[in-house]
C-alpha cells in the first residue's frame, strides 16, 4: 500500500527532530513527485500511481490505487523520467461505482444511437 509521497522540501515536519532515520512523508498538499513514463505521457489532471520503477510514480490507467494528481504535464521527450509538481491524494480511483456510472453513460450513447438509427 501506499499512504504517502517522500518529500524532499516538506512544508512541516512532525517528527523527532533528532531522527534523521525517516524520510519525511507528504500525505496531502502539493509537492514534486518522481514520474516515468511507463504507461504514458502524463498531463494536467491525470491520477498517478506507483510505477515498477521503486520511488516513481507513472499514469494510472486503470482502476486502482492513486497517490497524486498531476499538475504539470511530463511527456518523456527528454528522457523517461523526470519530476512533476502533483496535488497527493491517496485513495481509490475508478472505482467500481465509477465504472458503473461509465457503463451507464454507455448504454445512454447506444441507444441514442439506435434512436437515430431507427428515424
Amino acid at each position: 500500500g501506499v499512504i504517502g509521497v517522500v518529500s524532499t522540501a516538506p512544508g512541516v515536519r512532525m517528527r523527532d527532530p533528532d531522527d534523521d532515520t525517516n524520510p519525511p512523508i507528504a500525505l496531502a498538499g502539493r509537492v514534486p513527485i518522481k514520474v516515468s513514463i511507463e504507461n504514458g505521457p502524463i498531463r494536467v489532471g491525470d491520477y498517478l500511481t506507483a510505477s515498477s520503477a521503486p520511488g516513481r510514480a507513472m499514469k494510472a490507467t486503470e482502476a486502482g490505487l492513486a497517490v497524486a494528481i498531476a499538475l504539470e504535464n511530463f511527456d518523456g521527450k527528454e528522457r523517461e523520467s523526470g519530476k512533476i509538481l502533483c496535488f497527493i491524494s491517496v485513495g481509490e480511483r475508478n472505482s467500481a461505482s465509477y465504472g458503473k456510472m461509465i457503463a451507464n453513460l454507455q448504454q445512454q450513447i447506444d441507444d441514442l444511437k439506435n434512436q437515430i438509427k431507427s428515424k
